[in-house]
């Protein structure tokens, strides 16, 4: 089975790890765990990390800070 390459689309033997004609790397490392992933696989068989779109990108979600008051307070002989 042969491999098209997902820059320049030529033909890439079996087994290649990078494409003959511009460079470009075959097979996909997770960006998570480092494990190969099948080249059309969207997320990654050992953690689940996304492999394809936003996520993958290492776009995370904006962050959500809040305002919190916290108050401690002993009270001496309340207990009694």
């Amino acid at each position: 089975m042969t491999i098209a390459c997902p820059s320049c689309s030529a033909e890439a033997a079996p087994g290649a790890r990078f494409c003959a004609s511009c460079g470009t790397s075959l097979s996909a490392t997770c960006p998570s765990c480092g494990a190969d992933a099948a080249p059309d696989a969207h997320f990654c068989a050992t953690c689940g990390t996304a492999l394809h779109g936003e996520a993958a990108a290492g776009t995370r979600p904006a962050e959500e800070r809040k305002v919190v008051s916290v108050l401690f307070a002993d009270l001496v002989g309340f207990t009694e």
